[in-house]
Formats: C-alpha cells, sequence, structure tokens
C-alpha cells in the first residue's frame, strides 16, 4: 500500500497490444486484491469478457473479429489455464467509477442518457458513425466534454490516444483529463495524480504494438 494512502485508478484496456497479457492480468489483480487499485472496464476488456462469457456458455463465437491483439490474449489465456479467473475478475469492473467529485470512465460520459447508449459512450467514446477517418475508423468527438454540465469537478478518461494529454473544461467547470499517451504505440504511460492535478509520465521503454503485430 502506498504510505500516503494512495491508490492507483486505471482507465481501462488492460490487455491486447503486447506480449504480456499473463503477467499484466497477474499483476493487476494483485494490486486489485490488495486493495491498491480501482479501475474501470475498456473497450478491449469489454469485448474479451463477451468472448469469455460465450465460451463459457457454449455459444459460438465465430460472429466476433478477434483484432488488435485479442487472439492472442486470448490464446494465451486459453493456455495457461486462466480464462474462468479472468472472467471473474473483469465481471468485477465497472464502466463508470465515481470517486467523490471525481468521475472515471474509459471513453466518453453524458448525464441523462439511455443506458445502451451511455454503455457505448463509456467504452468508445463520441463518435461520428457516418463518418469514418482515413484508417477507416470512426471519428470522434469532443463535444461531451465542452457541454457536460454535471456536479463533478474532474472526468478522467483514456481511449483515444493523444501525443499530450488533454484538459478541456466544460461548461459546469469540470476539468476533463484524456490521459492515454499510446504507450504500447511507444508513447507514455500517463498519471493524474489527484487533488494536486500532476500529471506524471512514464516513457515507453520501446514500441509494443504494430498493427497486427506485438513485440517484445
Amino acid at each position: 500500500m502506498h504510505p500516503e494512502g494512495r491508490i492507483l485508478v486505471f482507465v481501462g484496456d488492460y490487455q491486447d497490444k503486447g506480449d504480456k497479457p499473463i503477467e499484466t492480468f497477474k499483476l493487476v489483480r494483485k494490486l486489485s486484491d490488495d486493495g491498491a487499485l480501482l479501475g474501470v472496464l475498456g473497450n478491449h476488456d469489454s469485448k474479451l469478457l463477451r468472448y469469455l462469457r460465450k465460451k463459457r456458455y457454449g455459444i459460438s463465437t465465430k460472429d466476433m473479429k478477434l483484432s488488435n491483439g485479442l487472439d492472442k490474449t486470448i490464446e494465451a489465456f486459453a493456455e495457461a489455464g486462466l480464462e474462468q479467473e479472468v472472467l471473474t475478475w473483469l465481471e468485477t469492473l465497472p464502466m463508470i467509477l465515481r470517486l467523490g467529485s471525481v468521475l472515471v470512465t474509459h471513453g466518453a460520459y453524458r448525464d441523462n442518457v439511455p443506458a445502451g447508449q451511455l454503455k457505448n459512450l463509456n467504452l468508445f467514446g463520441e463518435v461520428l458513425t457516418h463518418k469514418p477517418n482515413a484508417d477507416g475508423y470512426p471519428q470522434r468527438v469532443d463535444n461531451w466534454k465542452h457541454e457536460y454540465d454535471g456536479d463533478c469537478t474532474h472526468i478522467v478518461v483514456g481511449h483515444e490516444i493523444f501525443e499530450e494529454p488533454q484538459l478541456i473544461i466544460s461548461k459546469s467547470g469540470c476539468k476533463v483529463y484524456s490521459i492515454d499517451q499510446g504507450c504500447a504505440d511507444g508513447g507514455r504511460l500517463t498519471c493524474l495524480r489527484l487533488p494536486e492535478e500532476i500529471l506524471i509520465h512514464e516513457p515507453a521503454r520501446q514500441k509494443y504494438w504494430t498493427q497486427g503485430k506485438s513485440s517484445v
């Protein structure tokens, strides 16, 4: 435990895009079991959870596209006999964490939206589904960050990679931080320390991922 009683709060996506899913899972779960870590479900985690649930109940997974490293993650957990442990742990993760006046989610957040829409926002951010980028992925928008009018003082998200941490002040004065700096792609791992609002960066030791390929 941290000597000052601090805890880690992860913004999701604990596996894929790297060659050590087992080591990562064991580390994150131990920190969680020890009370040193809280976290939310990311879109990669949600897809793995969906796959493992289907497998547990004997439902075909042929309709699922195992991309962005998920195939290697699934293979590693199956070979290590960890599928049930991973499933059990993933089922404990919420999509939203509210810690006092701080809200943490993976992608995006809006008040007063239907549950299904909120789930998509939490996992994938706010997107223009009818207008993909040149790479074929949905074009993300930041409208929600500007328009948020709730009582949170801080919202912290990941999912969308920015070269530098992004801070947007919403109409209610909420500080919305985006802290995914693409560590797996050779960028940086970013930590936002609250309440001080200090940003801490740890450069990636190497590029762990290129599209369709992991590296060690």
